[in-house]
């Protein structure tokens, strides 16, 4: 709400939790918004599109990397497909300057569809 977007970054960057809700059930950027301090809102926007895209990479490597969840559900190629596809997902994170919030949901959206089918496989015989 003071709009000090240096010390908004700073706290991005160790991790602070610009999730959580306050009293009036607002997030970090609906109180920004409130506020009026919109280069705050921006670039709290920016940051959850790039914490989505790492947290659904982490998600899918903690799903492959579990034994019980994948054993016999999918392929040695299936898991490559994974890990290679996350891996580039993360090295585009990593190598990309100035990347907007569309091009962090499409990298996401591009992700999802290539391991869609593969995900559907574990949730498909999951249930059975």
């Amino acid at each position: 709400m003071w709009g000090q977007l240096d010390t908004l970054k700073t706290l991005v960057e160790l991790n602070a939790d610009f999730q959580a809700i306050n009293f009036r059930g607002e997030k970090a950027v609906d109180v920004a918004r409130r506020y009026g301090k919109l280069d705050c809102a921006e670039y709290l926007a920016w940051a959850e599109a790039k914490q989505s895209l790492q947290a659904f990479i982490q998600d899918v490597r903690d799903v492959i990397a579990d034994p019980e969840k994948v054993q016999g559900k999918l392929s040695k190629e299936d898991k490559t497909v994974c890990i290679n596809t996350c891996s580039a997902k993360s090295d585009w994170i990593h190598n990309t300057k100035n990347a907007t919030i569309q091009d962090f949901s499409e990298q996401k959206k591009h992700l999802e569809d290539v391991l869609a089918p593969i995900l559907l496989k574990l949730n498909t015989q999951c249930e059975n």
